[in-house]
């Protein structure tokens, strides 16, 4: 069974009394099912083995009304609620390398990396069966930020728009699977 996240973005701004509060901005999460990067955000589904920027942590004690009614629509069905200020984001080491869990299928020749799995496909095939096809396999090192897809990478340089401070802005995010 998949694993998908959902989430909001979050602003910090003044309430009444000077009060901060938070506010749902509407941007919901990227919903492509990235396990690379769910692992980077809270170990969840972390088969490249990245380090996490933290475990989950729940949902923050001021989360905005708009996704606390969400989070408590899903309820027991969501699991991993955390949340990510830009602060975080900014602080992480993308460059951080880890040794990837999964098998890479390696075109010899070329060096081409061809697929990943949890399975080691070799236990299927003979050695001579394997000495004629052009692959190796391999655990791969991967660099953190290698393991953001597109969307993402695009979503969290938009959070950089929403304020100044890197503090004042944050997902809200939970799993379901």
């Amino acid at each position: 069974m998949g694993c998908d996240i959902h989430g909001w973005m979050e602003t910090k701004h003044g309430g009444s009394n000077n009060v901060k509060v938070w506010w749902n901005q509407e941007l919901e999460v990227p919903r492509d099912r990235n396990y690379d990067f769910f692992g980077i955000l809270a170990d969840v589904r972390n088969y490249a083995g990245a380090k996490p920027i933290s475990e989950p942590k729940g949902v923050p004690s001021d989360v905005s009304e708009e996704v606390k009614e969400e989070i408590e629509h899903w309820g027991a069905d969501g699991h991993s609620y955390s949340y990510v200020t830009l602060k975080e984001f900014d602080d992480y080491d993308w460059e951080s390398e880890s040794i990837d869990g999964r098998i890479s299928t390696i075109r010899k020749s070329t060096g081409e990396e061809l697929g990943k799995a949890l399975y080691d496909y070799r236990q299927d095939l003979s050695k001579e069966e394997l000495d004629k096809i052009d692959v190796e396999f391999k655990h791969l090192k991967r660099k953190a930020k290698d393991l953001l897809s597109p969307k993402w990478k695009a979503y969290i340089e938009l959070m950089q728009t929403y304020s100044s401070n890197p503090e004042n802005v944050r997902i809200v995010f939970w799993f379901d699977n």
